[in-house]
């Protein structure tokens, strides 16, 4: 081909380079290219045909064939989108097994946001099992007493409100979540409340309204945690304290490991949540200090949960909620069995009880002057 004019088969060659560049520039997402009539879908069938036809015409010349530019949106294909590739995060004392995928950095403000779109019943059963026991350690971590006000950041349907509820009474406590199901069902377990639809990044309340302002199992999910937390620490007042406790996901210690790592055996590329914000040890910490709370300081918080039978611990992941509920739900009903499977593989006879570790934090408000 050097040098000279291209023949048929050099033709062919330059056709399906060609086609390969225009379809590299079409929306690849599964939900188009497994539509026959895509355009890009149409573009891969015909390189495909074309590479078929290569051989009849190579007339003893040696050709070098192209390799399929897109091995996992043919029409067949399942294979989940991987997860955007996000910076490393600088080193951690104690570095996460190996096992676990490499820690990708949240660009602040570009994060999608993980909408909860079940019912408080759903949250309760799959994720509030756990975060039940974690409110009480978290109120304790931020000091929260009677004659304060709190608020709630990502309240859910209420179960750390419940608690500062208890401790401080109805009239001292406020809640946000953006979820409109959650809301409603905050609402309605404790009307007395002040429940407003809110996101973390704009919180609806003036400056240094509260004594006390806590997030649990929230950071994880805000599309930008340092505004998030800024926003915490300008609704409290000076030297008040702002608390917040995120699943140690990248260690492997949170309440849905068995759950990630069956997934994770059935697709290495699986997002399991271990790059996100404040899973990994002295992240959260991290982002307190770069919202510009003071007096930092970390605390590791443990629960234990007794699950009286598999399909008790399993059927939750069934309803949708989280990360976790998503991809089950996204699986075909066989690939699903088959988590189904690795996980009861992997977890001892019931009755058995889970526990978990979660990273926690908090920090002082001290206006700068």
């Amino acid at each position: 081909m050097h040098g000279s004019a291209p023949g048929r088969v050099e033709r062919m060659v330059h056709v399906i380079n060609l086609i390969s560049t225009i379809g590299a520039v079409l929306p690849q997402s599964p939900s188009t290219t497994q539509s026959a009539s895509h355009p890009s879908a149409s573009l891969l069938r015909r390189t495909r045909r074309l590479r078929r036809q290569l051989p009849r015409l190579r007339r003893g010349r040696q050709v070098l064939l192209l390799q399929d530019p897109y091995p996992n949106h043919g029409p067949a294909s399942t294979r989940r989108p991987r997860p955007p590739t996000r910076r490393p995060l600088e080193p951690s004392p104690a570095a996460a097994p190996p096992r676990i995928q490499p820690q990708r950095t949240p660009t602040p403000g570009t994060l999608p946001p993980v909408s909860f779109i079940v019912g408080a019943d759903a949250y309760d059963r799959f994720m509030g099992r756990y975060s039940m026991h974690l409110a009480p350690q978290l109120a304790d971590l931020a000091g929260v007493d009677a004659g304060q006000e709190a608020l709630d950041v990502g309240c859910g349907p209420g179960a750390l409100t419940g608690e500062l509820v208890g401790r401080l009474g109805p009239s001292a406590v406020a809640a946000v979540d953006p979820s409109e199901s959650f809301v409603a069902a905050a609402h309605e377990r404790y009307p007395e409340v002040d429940v407003r639809r809110a996101a973390a990044e704009e919180l609806p309340f003036a400056d240094q309204t509260f004594d006390a302002t806590l997030a649990q199992l929230v950071v994880h999910f805000m599309t930008d945690p340092v505004r998030g937390l800024g926003e915490m620490g300008r609704v409290t007042r000076k030297d008040g304290v702002v608390a917040a406790c995120v699943w140690d996901h990248a260690g492997g210690q949170g309440p849905l490991k068995v759950f990630w790592d069956a997934a994770r055996s059935l697709d290495p590329d699986v997002d399991d949540e271990s790059w996100r914000a404040g899973t990994r040890e002295g992240h959260l910490a991290q982002l307190f200090q770069e919202a510009g709370l003071r007096q930092v300081e970390q605390s590791v918080l443990e629960v234990g949960v007794e699950h009286s039978s598999f399909e008790e611990w399993w059927e939750p992941f069934t309803l949708g909620v989280g990360p976790a509920g998503a991809y089950t739900a996204g699986l075909e009903p066989r690939r699903a069995s088959e988590l189904r499977e690795r996980a009861l593989e992997m977890l001892p006879t019931a009755p058995f009880t889970v526990t978990a570790r979660a990273w926690a934090a908090r920090g002082v408000v001290q206006p700068v002057s």
